[in-house]
């Protein structure tokens, strides 16, 4: 440390270093973001004769387009978002359309971005208006 820095400057500061704590970004397993393609398999005979199943190949929702049923990992579609990258998300999420559906890597970025238009206006916006 430097001269003169050797105690943390407030509590919370205090609270932050005595710990540990750091504000790296984990990837949730169930939303792996990826920038090489997901592999994908056709759905079974068995699947498209479920009444409940309906093929999301192809459908666009938010900033993704499904692309197929994951080969790795059960009861995930494999998506890829318009900034190049692939994520899995399940039908439920599929079907619902969300506004702001997009990768992690959007989001962190969209909320930098709010983050940059609040210290610089004192406005405070929504992180899915700059998606």
């Amino acid at each position: 440390m430097k001269n003169g820095h050797d105690r943390p400057v407030n509590s919370v500061a205090a609270r932050v270093v005595s710990r540990g704590e750091s504000f790296d970004y984990h990837v949730d397993e169930k939303h792996a973001d990826s920038e090489l393609p997901l592999s994908i398999r056709p759905p079974t005979d068995l699947e498209l004769c479920l009444p409940g199943f309906l093929n999301l190949a192809g459908v666009k929702f938010g900033r993704l387009i499904a692309l197929g049923i994951s080969a790795e990992t059960k009861a995930r579609w494999v998506c890829k978002c318009v900034c190049g990258y692939y994520v899995l998300r399940t039908a439920k999420a599929i079907k619902a359309g969300a506004k702001g559906s997009c990768c992690n890597r959007c989001k962190l970025l969209a909320n930098a971005k709010s983050a940059e238009y609040f210290r610089r206006t004192g406005k405070r916006v929504n992180s899915e208006d700059f998606l």
